[in-house]
C-alpha cells in the first residue's frame, strides 16, 4: 500500500443515504473546508438521484441496493 505524502489535502469522509438526518445530509454536500478534499460515500440511488457541485471524480464500487421482490411478504423491499 502507498502512503500520501505529508503535504497532500486531508481526507473528510461523508456518507450520504436517504436513512441519514437531514443535516447530515446537508454537511455532505456542503464545500470541503479549507485545505481539505472531501468524499462522499454513497448508495446507487443517491448516486443517480442529485448532482453535487465541484466533483472532480466519481468512484463507483459497484455495490447497489435492488428492488426484490419477496412472494411469501407479497411486497417489494429494497436489498
Amino acid at each position: 500500500s502507498k502512503v500520501m505524502p505529508a503535504l497532500a489535502p486531508k481526507l473528510l469522509p461523508c456518507p450520504l443515504y436517504a436513512a441519514l438526518s437531514p443535516a447530515a445530509q446537508l454537511k455532505a454536500l456542503e464545500p470541503a473546508p479549507e485545505g481539505m478534499r472531501k468524499a462522499i460515500l454513497c448508495t446507487n440511488i443517491a448516486e443517480t438521484s442529485l448532482t453535487v457541485p465541484r466533483v472532480r471524480y466519481v468512484i463507483d464500487a459497484g455495490v447497489e441496493k435492488a428492488r426484490v421482490y419477496d412472494p411469501r411478504k407479497n411486497m417489494e423491499h429494497l436489498q
